[in-house]
């Protein structure tokens, strides 16, 4: 479908109804970016794997979701970095009416996710056309997560739970990419795909778990770790004095991208 609507626009220039008489202007088709020029690309993923369909998470793994800059050092060498940025925070905090269910008094719950990437690399472009532009580059990947979850409980009689658990994640990863755009007609516009294969480790994942209960007259604090996930893929439920975890996978993807040109 995408491909037939790239045909399509890429004939508008062309078309003439047979009601209409021919101008005489010249359209030029395309607006090629040359040495000096810069763009800003949006790419989302419509498959991953051999997952189909628009995939938007707030994942660590995900770059190039929000905003690339490229910078063209000649018409085919292409210098590019993508951000990406996600936090969330929320927060919810009261006293119960009926304090006699689960013997609550007061409940105050905080959840904390931050997620950042930097994508640097190169493109190196094959074409000089004004039509289609074919590419291939590299790029390296690097992200950082935060994730936190602060959960304070009172009850009626005095008793508390206190539970505390963060957890920090590194990316490090490489990748290759092989794309095709479209200039749209001559404007600074062009929409095209990519393909996209990415090698990537990441570091941490743990749950660093802070726990103080009250019960009656006995005061309990205690310090350990818990994963999601073991190695296996399987919730796993345990809790260690001592957890390490890394994860080193591949994965690709296919995108639809849209790039803006400007020049100085």
């Amino acid at each position: 479908m995408l491909l037939t609507a790239l045909f399509l626009i890429a004939n508008q220039s062309f078309a003439q109804l047979s009601t209409r008489a021919n101008e005489a202007e010249i359209i030029k088709l395309g607006a090629r970016p040359v040495a000096g020029d810069m763009c800003f690309s949006l790419s989302y993923p419509i498959i991953r794997d051999n997952t189909f369909g628009l995939q938007i998470n707030k994942n660590i793994v995900q770059y190039n979701d929000f905003i690339t800059y490229k910078y063209y050092f000649t018409d085919k060498l292409v210098g590019k970095i993508g951000l990406m940025f996600w936090k969330s925070r929320a927060r919810t905090a009261g006293t119960t009416v009926d304090t006699a269910l689960l013997a609550v008094a007061s409940n105050d719950l905080m959840v904390n996710d931050r997620q950042y990437s930097i994508v640097p690399g190169v493109e190196q472009h094959f074409s000089v056309g004004n039509i289609f532009d074919i590419w291939v580059g590299g790029n390296l990947n690097l992200g950082l997560g935060k994730n936190s979850d602060i959960n304070n409980v009172e009850y009626v009689n005095g008793d508390y739970f206190n539970y505390t658990q963060k957890r920090s994640t590194t990316l490090v990863g490489v990748g290759g990419a092989i794309g095709v755009n479209v200039f749209i007609a001559h404007l600074p516009l062009s929409i095209g795909l990519k393909y996209n294969f990415n090698s990537d480790w990441t570091f941490g994942g743990k749950w660093k778990v802070a726990e103080s209960t009250k019960v009656g007259i006995t005061e309990t604090d205690k310090e350990y770790f818990i994963q999601d996930e073991d190695a296996r893929g399987i919730a796993d439920p345990l809790q260690y004095d001592k957890l390490k975890r890394n994860l080193w996978d591949t994965n690709q993807e296919v995108r639809v991208v849209l790039n803006v040109y400007f020049g100085k």
